[in-house]
């Protein structure tokens, strides 16, 4: 074997070890998710944007009907895989379950780390041309499956970022409530 084909062996294997461990984060960062966000209003929609719920719910459904079946046709090992992008998963996207059915924000989020947990498990089985198998998308744009992966976890990012800062203002209003709270009763005590 060369020394050069070595190299690049070498490359790729870096290179989907490394998209494998951004790839993995989704359950871990679940995980922490679940330890803050019931003590947020998760089910409040704000004005124009989907709730906390809706929004973990959009990842679960994401993973299940986008996620899941891409990584069984490359396991299949066809050469062309025709496939959706995530534009247009998201366009086409509806809520499975009305989100009344779900009794907790919780089992949204064992759902996407189970998930998460068991795709990882069938990537990290998956050699080089698995890695390389092309998707073709709409317009006939050809991605490899790295590259699919790549935008998957851009994509579930952004949708962490909206659940991060929706987070992060029911946060300040609750800590802001409390200080005009205290301020209230410090000026009650000075009265009394």
């Amino acid at each position: 074997m060369s020394r050069q084909r070595l190299d690049n062996e070498s490359e790729a294997s870096d290179s989907q070890s490394q998209v494998l461990e951004r790839f993995s984060y989704l359950a871990s960062e679940a995980k922490m998710l679940a330890r803050v966000i019931e003590h947020v209003p998760y089910d409040e929609q704000p004005p124009q944007k989907p709730s906390i719920l809706e929004l973990l719910d959009r990842l679960r459904v994401f993973q299940v009907d986008y996620l899941k079946p891409l990584v069984e046709k490359v396991e299949e090992m066809r050469d062309t895989i025709n496939y959706a992008t995530i534009q247009a998963w998201e366009e086409t996207f509806k809520q499975e379950q009305s989100l009344e059915d779900i009794s907790r924000v919780g089992e949204v989020l064992d759902d996407i780390s189970r998930e998460r947990n068991q795709i990882v498990s069938r990537l990290e089985k998956f050699d080089s041309s698995h890695w390389e198998s092309t998707i073709v998308q709409s317009k006939g744009q050809e991605l490899l499956f790295e590259e699919i992966l790549n935008r998957v976890v851009e994509y579930e990012r952004t949708i962490l970022s909206r659940i991060s800062d929706q987070v992060m203002v029911y946060s300040q209003q609750r800590n802001s409530q409390r200080e005009i709270e205290n301020r209230r009763d410090q000026q009650d005590d000075r009265k009394g």
